[in-house]
């Protein structure tokens, strides 16, 4: 009888405790998901996001986008624009912030009458002095070209770089700055039908310093990636085609990863 008063004791105090403990786990859940959907709800209240855009800009005339750069709190455009008088391309650069509200907008037009043409994605920089970089292609002169554009969207300079005589086509990947300049990366057509790696440096005043060819002239190189530590390492992940084939079921000329560094010399 002892033994089971005491088992009665020991099973009566059991569920009270449980009842106990869980009943407070369940009030301080409670309290602490309140605290925190309360606090959900008042960041929802004081902190408004910014609304995204869609918008259609009419510039008259047909115009494209190519490029577009962050800037702080504006969004950097660069494009080409048809102009309906000379039937020419012209460059295209605007300003807007991060609404779609245009600040401003400018045209460049090449003062011998060719066109200026943009492939998506030409490389366009912020320069370390405030300014704006932006390269294309002229059409009816066979050259890359550069154009350096003020703060206010005004076309400072213009420079032309014509193909050599072995270049059929070229494509400027990528631009960096150094200490001295700039660094234009491209993949080049040769005479051969052959895709080829160069770099070209240039000072401030648009004029060329060196240019270098990397690969093979008989094998097909081409530009992937860049990543620059310093002037002493700038890294160009490119792909090279290979003698091999493979059976797929036609034969196909394999391509291996290229990785190799240079410096601003």
């Amino acid at each position: 009888m002892e033994r089971q008063s005491r088992t009665s004791k020991i099973t009566n105090k059991t569920p009270a405790l449980r009842v106990k403990c869980s009943a407070g786990v369940s009030i301080f859940t409670v309290m602490r998901l309140f605290f925190i959907a309360a606090f959900c709800l008042f960041l929802l209240t004081t902190i408004a996001g910014q609304p995204g855009f869609s918008k259609w800009f009419d510039f008259g005339t047909e115009a494209i986008f190519h490029n577009i750069l962050l800037d702080g709190d504006s969004l950097i455009i660069c494009g080409s624009v048809w102009n309906d008088e000379t039937e020419k391309l012209e460059a295209l650069f605007l300003k807007m912030d991060t609404l779609g509200n245009v600040t401003f907008f400018n045209t460049y037009a090449d003062s011998l009458g060719s066109h200026l043409s943009f492939h998506n994605g030409y490389p366009l920089i912020k320069t370390s002095a405030g300014k704006h970089l932006m390269a294309g292609d002229l059409l009816n002169r066979s050259s890359d070209f550069l154009i350096l554009w003020n703060s206010m969207g005004v076309a400072e300079a213009f420079w032309e770089y014509p193909y050599s005589a072995n270049i059929m086509t070229s494509f400027i990947y990528d631009i960096l700055e150094v200490s001295d300049g700039y660094l234009l990366f491209s993949t080049k057509q040769l005479e051969n039908f052959r895709l080829d790696v160069w770099a070209t440096k240039i000072d401030f005043n648009g004029d060329v310093i060196w240019e270098n060819s990397y690969g093979e002239y008989s094998i097909d190189e081409a530009i992937g990636s860049i990543w620059q530590e310093d002037e002493n390492t700038i890294v160009l992940g490119s792909s090279k085609e290979t003698d091999e084939f493979v059976e797929l079921p036609s034969l196909l000329k394999c391509g291996s990863n290229w990785i190799f560094a240079i410096d601003s010399l």
